[in-house]
């Protein structure tokens, strides 16, 4: 989740106010939840506290919240727990006017909403307005989620499939680490444009789009991220369905095409890194037959190429032969491919639960499971039910 002030155009510095909405890092971790939580103890988490009350009219404007004196001296972040949030449309109109006064040089803001409560610190930090802003996101991520939750335990009522199912989703929200890349964050590989398209999905039997799986790939990375005795690094890569496809495409075009074509830039640049010895793994998601995600995992030191299917296939041969068409490609450009083994023969089951005849809709959260079981197996497979 973005802890910074809106900057409109990149390709300038920040500005001094910009800089000065941006949260601390040393606080983040202290006012808002980590980015590692699960959904379900995101859910279980009351770090982020609820709403004001009604606001007094005369505080609709911006000019109550924004000061010219320093904040006060007693303020820590921990207070913020314990006050309520101004409602997001004030939030939004202190951050606009904050960023667009010109000649006023504002220091602190107050919390107008809280003047009237004995103990709360009258002036606080720029940033309170980005936490503001920001905590109100989590609260309704985390609401988007409960209300999800309670529709499908109320659709579980009396049916032992049902229950089965809840009791899978559960154990993938264990895994799944929250992120309100759910309603849509543009440091994802995807962007949705409403938490309504993704909910669903995860909740029922509806397919995952290859949306919904780089944006598992994306929050899989950051969880990795966060486990630093698995020792991951830059050195491994996580791909999407749509990198594995373009492999099978750049298998059956041409050489001079493969080589300059800037749909291909993308692949070329994972060669280099490989080559270079700047990657040491690659994982993925492929969507074969038009219908099905399964997992791929290649490391070449290991001389490994895991494939995982949840309908217990074998890896299609359209596929297979460009698998290896990219390792022997790379190979070619000076990749140690770790001994004389035939890379035909580095094909390997990568362990993933097996879908019941009966599921015809879990393969993609197995799929993206297997991954994670493969970098992190302290983290289980899922059970199949």
């Amino acid at each position: 989740m973005s802890t910074e002030a809106h900057v409109t155009d990149l390709t300038r510095p920040p500005t001094a106010m910009e800089i000065a909405l941006q949260i601390p890092a040393p606080v983040q971790h202290i006012v808002l939840p980590a980015k590692s939580l699960s959904i379900v103890s995101l859910l279980r988490s009351s770090i982020i506290p609820g709403p004001c009350a009604m606001l007094n009219p005369e505080l609709s404007h911006t000019a109550p919240w924004i000061s010219s004196i320093i904040p006060s001296a007693i303020f820590k972040p921990e207070d913020l727990l314990q006050m309520a949030l101004p409602p997001i449309r004030v939030v939004e109109a202190v951050e606009k006017a904050l960023l667009t006064l010109l000649s006023a040089a504002p220091q602190s803001i107050i919390a107008a909403h809280l003047s009237d409560q004995p103990g709360v610190p009258k002036h606080l930090p720029l940033w309170v307005v980005t936490y503001w802003k920001a905590a109100h996101r989590v609260r309704n991520v985390r609401q988007m989620w409960r209300t999800s939750l309670e529709w499908a335990q109320k659709g579980t009522v009396g049916s032992s499939y049902g229950r089965q199912a809840l009791e899978r989703l559960n154990k993938n929200l264990t895994h799944l680490a929250w992120d309100d890349s759910l309603k849509g964050d543009v440091r994802s590989s995807t962007s949705l444009s409403s938490i309504s398209e993704c909910i669903p999905a995860y909740l029922s039997n509806a397919l995952l789009t290859g949306s919904h799986i780089n944006q598992l790939l994306a929050q899989l990375r950051r969880r990795l991220e966060t486990l630093p005795e698995i020792g991951w690094t830059a050195s491994h890569s996580l791909v999407g369905p749509d990198m594995i496809s373009s492999i099978v495409a750049a298998s059956k075009d041409t050489p001079e095409n493969v080589e300059h074509l800037r749909k291909y830039d993308a692949i070329r640049l994972l060669e280099f890194d490989l080559v270079g010895g700047h990657t040491a793994s690659v994982g993925g998601v492929a969507y074969i037959n038009d219908n099905h995600y399964t997992a791929v995992v290649l490391r070449v030191r290991d001389r490994y190429l895991g494939y995982g299917d949840s309908m217990n296939g074998r890896m299609p041969k359209d596929l297979r032969c460009a698998m290896l068409w990219w390792i022997a490609r790379s190979m070619d450009k000076g990749l140690d491919g770790g001994g004389d083994v035939p890379i035909d023969q580095w094909i390997q089951h990568l362990p993933i639960t097996s879908q019941p005849t009966y599921d015809g809709h879990s393969f993609g959260m197995l799929a993206v499971n297997a991954l994670t079981h493969h970098y992190a197996p302290e983290i289980s497979l899922l059970s199949a039910f």
